[in-house]
């Protein structure tokens, strides 16, 4: 069930439509740091301004046990002056009720954080 869920978000990302779908309006998002979002809306607004950026994505890797999946990611991303970078992240995936509920995200903040400030 949670690799449906999961399935319908990521072919939602590739096309930049319809990954809002499977999220739950309880939908939590914590970021690199520990920094929580709350709320389908809130995460809906965070991930649409990443979104302008990402050229292409591809799933390396998925691992489920029951309602969670952790995710390997690639990201390809572009910055507005046209520079790339390839971002890995991996993301924990927690479903309930026939909805995602939540994701964890980890990825190399250092390298993302001197892409946007060179980009």
């Amino acid at each position: 069930m949670i690799v449906d869920l999961i399935d319908v978000y990521y072919k939602g990302i590739a096309r930049k439509d319809g990954w809002q779908e499977p999220l739950s309006n309880s939908f939590r998002f914590i970021a690199p740091g520990g920094r929580v979002t709350e709320g389908k809306g809130a995460y809906v607004e965070t991930n649409s301004r990443f979104l302008r950026g990402v050229k292409a994505t591809q799933r390396k890797e998925m691992l489920t046990d029951g309602n969670t999946a952790c995710v390997w990611m690639s990201y390809q991303l572009v910055s507005p002056g046209g520079r790339e970078i390839s971002l890995d992240a991996l993301e924990i995936w927690t479903g309930a009720e026939n909805e995602l509920a939540s994701l964890t995200i980890y990825f190399d903040t250092a390298a993302f954080g001197a892409f946007l400030r060179d980009g």
